[in-house]
């Protein structure tokens, strides 16, 4: 930990989707939470100011991460998604999302068709979710958390056609947020609120987050 903190690292999750030797993901299926080398690691983390992010970690996993980590420590959820609206594993409940609003945190909410969902992967669901976060937890606690495999893909070969499993239509990549925030204020966002979501939730959340040193 001290090593990458001395390379820049102020972020850090503790595991994908599977077992390491600090934590589970959300694919184990015995959803176990810290090792003993896990809490050692999410204690050094706070003792420097890293926040936490708990996407990909498993239901037990986010609750001891919490329990250690204390009431006042910076946690986010980088991204997923509302089980509520998408039963998944990826995506999370409404008391893990509130839990993260309760500790000033945030939910980056993700546009893959696989979290948004695979029959209908559409801009429109994708808002269901933002609508159902905000619901939750409350605007100031809602940002986007695109995580673009189209858009990787797109640079690696110019001419394919973006993979329908990792994009939405319409939404490929950050070059087409125009479309999101079109339906964005079809569904009453604007002004304050439409600029909250877009980027001064995550500004904020930044900014009050980071260690000044």
């Amino acid at each position: 930990a001290d090593d990458f903190w001395q390379l820049g690292v102020r972020m850090a999750g503790l595991t994908w989707n599977f077992r390491n030797v600090f934590a589970d993901g959300v694919g184990e299926p015995a959803q176990g939470g810290l090792s003993a080398r896990g809490v050692r690691l999410v204690e050094r983390l706070c003792e420097r100011g890293v926040i936490l992010d708990l996407a990909h970690a498993s239901e037990q996993t986010f609750r001891d991460v919490l329990e250690l980590s204390g009431d006042h420590h910076p946690v986010l959820i980088s991204h997923a998604n509302c089980r509520s609206v998408l039963e998944s594993p990826r995506n999370v409940s409404d008391g893990q999302m509130e839990a993260i609003a309760a500790r000033g945190g945030v939910l980056g909410v993700l546009a893959m068709p696989f979290v948004v969902d695979p029959d209908e992967p559409s801009i429109d669901r994708l808002v269901d979710h933002i609508d159902h976060a905000v619901a939750v937890m409350g605007i100031e606690h809602v940002v986007l958390g695109g995580d673009f495999f189209a858009q990787i893909a797109r640079a690696e070969a110019p001419s394919a056609d973006p993979d329908p499993q990792h994009a939405l239509a319409g939404l490929a990549g950050p070059e087409d947020y125009p479309a999101l925030v079109e339906v964005l204020r079809r569904r009453g966002y604007e002004g304050a609120n439409l600029d909250a979501i877009l980027g001064g939730n995550l500004v904020r959340f930044l900014q009050a987050s980071l260690p000044s040193r």
